[in-house]
């Protein structure tokens, strides 16, 4: 049953043709968006535009030449999709993004071209051709369409498709007129709510466009796909080996019950199995792929992970709009942990084994940015060394996207006692560092009072010094400290029942003091980033781990090379806790270019 009161008046022709349309500044007033049980993108979604030749494809059922390879691993044969024929009121997408639109959740864009000769406007009417308001209504569900369907909401042809959503009113403001002499129609759909509840639908606002004029608005289009329930949707596609849900079980929940089970006759020991990070510091959504045995310490045993980047999460914010270093190092590593466990390494000892990164090398490529949809990482274990109670596993690793690799290397971890890691001594003694003046810092020196840096990935609380002729190489020094307490969240996060600070969150402290130091240098006007490079390896030592009890982490750099022409700072890096040296970087570079440019 509908319920659809309309509004009709009377217009002569003139006040027709002196419309001013729609509004845009008081038009699809802010309301309150919503994502709506544990929604994400079932595959990777880009910035992203289609052709006529792409949705036609899609309209013979060809989700691969319209949406990309991506599409391959889907599990439906003979989809629906959109309709063809007379009903082709779509031509192409001009533009889809999930991290856009009025609500921030999405907005599509289709577009249409206009015919004196279209069928509507010769039916509609003999003799004041106009595009029935009820198809620019069906273009705008159609637009909506396209866009669950590149949300991987895809059911099989005879099954009941998206239908109107139940107990949503729509709202349509018509102030214009699609007419003969229109070249093109454009439907923009800004995103309000996606997600289940249980089954698939999403709310979207609308403003249709008459040659870049605003002629209608409708508000709250809703669709759902009837019985497609979250379940259901990831059946379709999760091919994975493993799960998010299993990934959670082994970081937060029972560890027995991972891994087929292999781990299960240590945990009735009361033995610990050490666990990867959970969240908010948890960065892989599922393993894709895994080779070698289950349970067997082998060279050669593989694994392919994903993790699922979301549209407005925290770290967007904290990395200025790119995924921070420390998270896409760890989505790495994290693989490399995944695939230490699927291996069986605690099982190789009569004794709980905790698991520690140790070293590692590797070349940042290109920077991640918001919308880039998932990372993959391909992991496979090239060393296995066993003695002396002790495990040491080498990994190399690539991660990339859909545009290619971004970041690339080898690290290696140990698996120890705990009484191996009690006994742990450092790194010993670095050089002793060549104090000159200490420089005036132009920024701020108390960083955790400065409401611009980040707060959740800030690792520096303050500067202790700068020294702009002083340091190993004599070509500039910076220190700064953090004061730790037992209550930080990444003990919490940074693994369950064996609380360490993670060693990526110790290289993010030194990458932000490396960033005050070119601020000093610079000033606030020149843009920083990391040296994007093939050629230009960085590397790290780990030879101790931060606890709870500990009360200060003191980071420092020394300046290895400075080219001001080209605005650019190398540095070696150091972090002690409590005056004991753990930590030691390499190759370290930030890169400046000027704002203006």
């Amino acid at each position: 049953v509908f319920y659809t009161p309309m509004k009709y008046i009377r217009l002569t022709k003139e006040q027709l043709e002196a419309g001013r349309g729609i509004p845009l500044n008081h038009s699809l007033v802010p309301r309150k968006a919503k994502i709506a049980g544990n929604f994400l993108p079932l595959i990777p979604i880009g910035k992203e535009s289609y052709t006529d030749d792409q949705l036609e494809r899609l309209r013979q059922g060809d989700l691969v030449s319209c949406f990309g390879g991506c599409f391959h691993q889907l599990g439906v044969r003979n989809p629906l999709t959109i309709p063809g024929g007379k009903l082709n009121l779509v031509h192409r997408v001009e533009s889809l993004a999930m991290d856009e639109g009025r609500y921030q959740l999405g907005l599509i864009v289709g577009a249409s071209d206009i015919s004196p000769e279209d069928w509507f406007l010769i039916c509609h009417f003999v003799d004041d051709q106009v595009m029935p308001g009820t198809l620019m209504y069906e273009s705008c569900l159609q637009t909506l369409k396209i866009l669950m369907l590149r949300l991987g909401w895809v059911i099989p042809k005879g099954r009941l498709g998206p239908q109107p959503l139940q107990g949503v009113m729509t709202t349509l403001r018509c102030r214009g007129q699609v007419l003969p002499s229109t070249r093109k129609v454009k439907y923009a759909l800004h995103v309000r709510e996606v997600g289940y509840r249980p089954d698939a639908y999403i709310i979207a606002d609308a403003i249709i466009y008459s040659d870049e004029k605003a002629i209608v608005e409708i508000t709250d289009i809703g669709l759902t796909i009837p019985e497609l329930t979250e379940t259901e949707a990831q059946s379709l596609w999760n091919s994975a080996v493993v799960n998010e849900n299993e990934l959670l079980e082994f970081t937060t929940g029972d560890v027995g019950e991972t891994f087929s089970g292999i781990f299960r006759s240590l945990t009735d020991q009361g033995r610990y199995v050490a666990r990867l990070p959970r969240p908010p510091y948890q960065f892989l959504t599922s393993i894709r792929e895994a080779s070698g045995k289950i349970g067997k310490m082998a060279i050669g045993t593989k694994a392919v992970s994903e993790y699922q980047l979301v549209p407005g999460a925290w770290y967007w914010e904290e990395g200025g709009g790119q995924f921070p270093f420390a998270l896409l190092l760890e989505h790495g590593l994290q693989t490399c942990g995944w695939l230490a466990a699927y291996m069986g390494s605690a099982l190789a000892a009569n004794e709980s084994l905790f698991f520690r990164n140790l070293d590692g090398k590797a070349n940042w490529l290109r920077p991640v940015h918001q919308g880039t949809g998932r990372l993959q990482t391909e992991v496979c274990c090239v060393n296995v060394v066993r003695g002396n109670g002790m495990i040491l596993q080498e990994f190399d690793f690539l991660i990339r996207d859909d545009e290619g690799p971004i970041y690339k290397g080898s690290s290696r971890f140990g698996f120890f006692s705990l009484d191996a890691l009690n006994q742990q001594k450092g790194l010993g003694n670095r050089h002793q560092t060549t104090h000159g003046d200490q420089a005036e810092l132009t920024g701020k020196k108390h960083l955790s009072s400065d409401p611009s840096v980040s707060k959740v990935l800030s690792m520096v609380d303050d500067i202790s010094r700068i020294d702009l002729k002083g340091g190993k190489y004599h070509l500039g020094y910076i220190s700064g400290n953090k004061y730790l307490h037992a209550q930080e969240w990444f003990f919490h996060a940074h693994f369950k029942d064996d609380p360490v600070m993670p060693g990526s969150l110790g290289l993010q402290g030194l990458w932000q003091l490396l960033e005050v130091y070119a601020r000093n240098i610079w000033g606030e006007s020149v843009v920083l980033e990391p040296r994007y490079s093939d050629s230009l390896t960085h590397s790290w030592t780990y030879r101790g781990q931060v606890k709870k009890v500990n009360k200060v982490c003191t980071f420092e750099l020394d300046i290895k090379l400075l080219d001001s022409s080209q605005l650019l700072i190398e540095a070696e890096g150091y972090l002690s806790v409590d005056d004991l040296l753990i930590y030691k970087v390499e190759g370290f570079a930030i890169q400046g270019r000027s704002s203006h440019r």
